[in-house]
């Protein structure tokens, strides 16, 4: 198996041009180095010699994802984000049974996000941010119970969140943001009571916030901002007491603002602005802002207030 890690990751080398790596210390042939373990960006098990993690982001990697990357089934940690990576993620790295971190982030991969990858059971953190991922997020997103953190922000995918996002109760992080998304924000999502980051901003989600959302009392960011949601504003929003950063702009928000949002006591950033809000701006808030609170956005014409840091259109 040790002796199959130097073909493998030697062939990784050759079909992302490894001769333009920012950082290719002992992988190509002419360094006489056979021990992987030397390897720029390669970490080992002390015992076996096996690879165990494969750390090569911001590394000017171009090209596809060798097939044969699945026979290194010791992995627990493959890195690649933030180098210009194409096509599709290969079937094979289904086989990396013992991969608990899959980070692909910044690349121009396509595609759709794998079924197979929701049979990996001892995955904790998938992120697959700004690339051109298409397609919908697999129904069985919930059978991976050691999931700490889904990101998939800032690609092209489609459909609405499955319901069974709500399963996956070890979840400290969730970022939707910047895709197609479309339909109701899942109720379920009020069962991960431990996720700590929540961001649904900038897609076509509809309907309103659903009360169980509000019981996530670990959040510290939940960002709501840039999508057709509309109905009032809960007012058990303000029983968030951990939450640092909250967005709301860019909705069809209506009525007046909760005064129960002045139990927001940790917050530094209340975003309202570029809504359809109306009337006063609560005291109850506007207290806030002798505390934490040094961003406080509304629409100035729409709702009076004087306590606000910018009346404000559009998020910058």
């Amino acid at each position: 198996y040790v002796e199959m890690q130097v073909n493998v990751l030697r062939n990784l080398f050759e079909v992302t041009n490894g001769a333009t790596w920012s950082n290719s210390e002992n992988w190509d042939d002419s360094s006489g180095v056979d021990d992987v373990c030397t390897w720029w960006g390669v970490q080992c098990d002390d015992d076996t010699g096996a690879a165990i993690s494969l750390s090569l982001s911001y590394n000017n990697l171009i090209g596809v994802i060798p097939s044969t990357i699945g026979v290194l089934t010791s992995l627990i940690e493959l890195d690649l984000k933030d180098n210009a990576l194409e096509g599709g993620i290969p079937s094979s790295i289904g086989n990396l049974v013992n991969l608990k971190s899959f980070n692909v982030a910044g690349n121009k991969l396509t595609g759709s996000i794998p079924s197979f990858l929701m049979d990996m059971a001892t995955l904790e953190k998938l992120t697959f941010t700004a690339n051109v991922f298409t397609g919908t997020i697999p129904q069985s997103i919930g059978s991976l119970q050691n999931l700490l953190q889904l990101s998939v922000g800032a690609n092209d995918l489609t459909g609405s969140i499955p319901t069974e996002v709500g399963d996956l109760a070890s979840m400290r992080v969730l970022d939707f943001s910047s895709n197609k998304f479309t339909g109701e924000i899942p109720s379920e999502i009020g069962r991960l009571t431990a996720v700590q980051q929540l961001s649904f901003y900038q897609n076509k989600f509809s309907g309103t916030i659903a009360t169980d959302l509000m019981g996530l009392v670990n959040l510290k960011y939940l960002d709501f901002g840039a999508n057709n949601l509309t109905g009032t504003i809960p007012t058990t929003m303000g029983n968030l007491p951990l939450v640092e950063q909250l967005f709301l702009d860019e909705n069809f928000f209506m009525g007046t603002i909760p005064s129960e949002l002045g139990g927001l006591e940790s917050a530094y950033l209340i975003a309202l602005n570029a809504t359809d809000l109306e009337g006063t701006m609560p005291s109850t808030i506007c207290d806030l802002r002798e505390n934490l609170l040094e961003d406080l956005w509304v629409d100035c014409t729409e709702v009076e207030c004087i306590c606000c840091s910018n009346c404000m259109p559009t998020r910058v």
